[in-house]
């Protein structure tokens, strides 16, 4: 298709005119606005407020430049709107204070939706809260008894436990499977530089030796 510069320049002043025509509309819709919003007062003009919010797209700063008020003015008329998200809990529609927070709603429930976490409530949060603090006590429990039993029983049953095993491979692999006094690769043994905490083993108590550093070891132990 062929084109000259006077199609251009059409174009360019078809441009140019709607930028104007925006103008002017925007600055119509902004006394219509504030008009609307301010011939009423009471309830009425809060719900206005708030339909205006919530209904549009309007920065709460134009808001206020329209109607003469601050920022801070404007938000104390702003009441919560339901967010379009229901409680997993109980079911009632979650309630947002402001825009921002309505669309964090609603993107937390998309992912909430793929990653399993539940959209809730205050009540619903607080009930969810207090099951995770008995079933955390209720795990601490059975854990301390777990450990209390790998601290008390024979050290070579406890040799053969699951949990040692976890203990010693996790020993060599920082080690980097060389021993850590002669940092030569040899067969090793994890061994306990202090039994105070068995069963629950910070990575400082134990260290990765080969058999003559671990035979060494003992013997310093034995000479003590």
């Amino acid at each position: 298709m062929a084109v000259s510069i006077e199609t251009i320049n059409a174009l360019l002043q078809d441009v140019k005119d709607a930028a104007v025509l925006a103008k002017e509309i925007k600055a119509e819709a902004r006394i219509t606005i504030a008009t609307w919003v301010s011939e009423v007062r009471g309830e009425e003009r809060t719900q206005r407020f708030n339909d205006v919010y919530w209904q549009t797209e309007t920065p709460i700063t134009i808001i206020g430049e329209m109607c003469g008020l601050t920022v801070i003015e404007v938000k104390k008329f702003i009441q919560p709107h339901p967010s379009g998200v229901h409680c997993d809990g109980c079911g009632i529609s979650l309630l947002a204070s402001s825009r921002e927070g309505r669309r964090d709603l609603q993107s937390y429930h998309k992912r909430g939706r793929r990653f399993s976490f539940p959209s809730l409530c205050a009540d619903c949060k607080a009930i969810k809260n207090d099951n995770d603090r008995v079933a955390t006590l209720a795990r601490n429990e059975t854990e301390d008894a777990a450990t209390e039993k790998l601290k008390n029983m024979p050290y070579n049953d406890y040799l053969k436990t699951a949990h040692w095993k976890r203990v010693r491979t996790a020993a060599l692999h920082r080690s980097s499977f060389r021993c850590q006094l002669c940092n030569r690769k040899r067969q090793l043994h994890v061994h306990h530089r202090t039994y105070e905490r068995r069963g629950h083993e910070y990575y400082t108590d134990v260290i990765a030796l080969c058999d003559e550093c671990h035979a060494k070891y003992h013997d310093k132990e034995v000479s003590k």
